[in-house]
């Protein structure tokens, strides 16, 4: 295996976690942007302010579980 597959591997390894396990700051980025694209309405009849708390109180359990 050359220097360059080597490194390949190597990020790969380093980035597989990532993808399977994403943190909480990453779910609530992509919920975010898909809710911005498919239901704009819906952060905006709650607000930003209560969209975070909304997120870490009821989303983010719920969005944890699908991915376990």
């Amino acid at each position: 295996m050359n220097s360059l597959q080597k490194a390949y591997k190597d990020i790969a390894k380093q980035l597989i976690p990532t993808i399977l396990f994403p943190s909480d700051i990453e779910c609530k980025k992509a919920l975010e942007e898909y809710l911005s694209k498919h239901a704009p309405h819906y952060i905006d009849s709650i607000g930003r302010n209560n969209w975070a708390s909304k997120f870490e109180d009821s989303l983010l359990p719920e969005v944890s579980e699908i991915l376990d």
